[in-house]
């Protein structure tokens, strides 16, 4: 592609990615991140990853699921699209999804171990901070059935979140 569509003024650049909330009666599947030097170190966040060239959202999230959980869900739900600026013209773009646990054995994997949390009891546990908010995004999505979008947006280091309905 010329290197001109990308040298336009107000040109923003997103690094596509996928996060999945996987629900069993009042609790959901949560990864603690294990590696060092990766977003989360430590904290509990949903399961996912980058999406792959030539994967659109919803393979990588069954592709992700898979491989950190080796859970082979097909039925995923999108519930949000989350815009996270990063740089002034370089950014994150994540489709976060939700799928009914349907059983199946979980397999742990070197991204991180597996815990099933109640929902009610996430904010007692190190948590990406803005999952309280994720998981009302998706409950509020199961009720009226549309896509939520929201804007994370860092300034000094402080995390500001905006709607965008």
């Amino acid at each position: 592609m010329d290197d001109s569509f990308y040298k336009r003024p107000n040109t923003y650049t997103v690094i596509p990615r996928v996060l999945a909330f996987i629900e069993k009666d009042d609790e959901v599947l949560m990864i603690e991140r294990s590696k060092k030097d990766a977003f989360a170190y430590k904290k509990l966040n949903g399961i996912g990853g980058h999406i792959e060239r030539g994967e659109d959202p919803l393979t990588a999230i069954r592709r992700e699921v898979n491989e950190e959980s080796g859970l082979a869900i097909h039925d995923f739900d999108l519930r949000a699209v989350i815009f996270i600026d990063i740089e002034q013209e370089k950014g994150i773009c994540v489709f976060v999804f939700s799928s009914m646990y349907a059983g199946g054995k979980l397999h742990p994997s070197s991204e991180g171990k597996l815990l099933w949390i109640k929902k009610d009891d996430l904010p007692n546990h190190p948590i990406i901070k803005d999952i309280p908010l994720i998981l009302d995004l998706i409950e509020e999505s199961k009720r009226d059935g549309k896509v939520k979008y929201v804007q994370h947006t860092y300034v000094a280091e402080e995390l500001t979140i905006t709607r965008v309905d």
